[in-house]
């Protein structure tokens, strides 16, 4: 069980850095326009954290509130009694998860963030 759980944070942690690359890319020309307009790295980079932040915030909260229904439904159902909550693990869950989401973000949009306006209006 701890070997698909890791497995399945892995393939998570692919699937997010997949997603910011594809993003990165697909806005390159916006990301361009507001280089040539002034923005800096620095500034385009919060942009970026931003977006993710609040997409892999919303996300894991909506992941835990199910996964705690869920929970909460199958121990009355089939054991018959209402499990103990912790409600640490679960904040604790939801901004370590948000964190990691915003971080693979910047990390799989670096590479675009980091080139030059000139760079990429002679690749159009």
């Amino acid at each position: 069980i701890n070997f698909m759980a890791y497995l399945s944070i892995i393939t998570g942690i692919m699937v997010v850095f997949s997603i910011a690359r594809y993003e990165a890319l697909s806005r390159r020309k916006e990301m361009n326009l507001l280089k040539i307009l002034g923005a800096s790295f620095k500034e385009i980079r919060s942009i970026i954290f931003i977006e993710f932040g609040f997409l892999g915030f919303l996300a894991t909260f909506f992941a835990i509130l199910l996964s705690l229904i869920a929970s909460y439904i199958i121990s009355f159902l089939f054991f018959g009694e209402l499990w103990n909550f912790k409600w640490g693990i679960s904040v604790l869950s939801l901004f370590i998860i948000a964190g990691i989401c915003v971080i693979t973000a910047l990390i799989g949009a670096e590479a675009i963030i980091r080139q030059k306006a000139l760079t990429i209006l002679q690749q159009d």
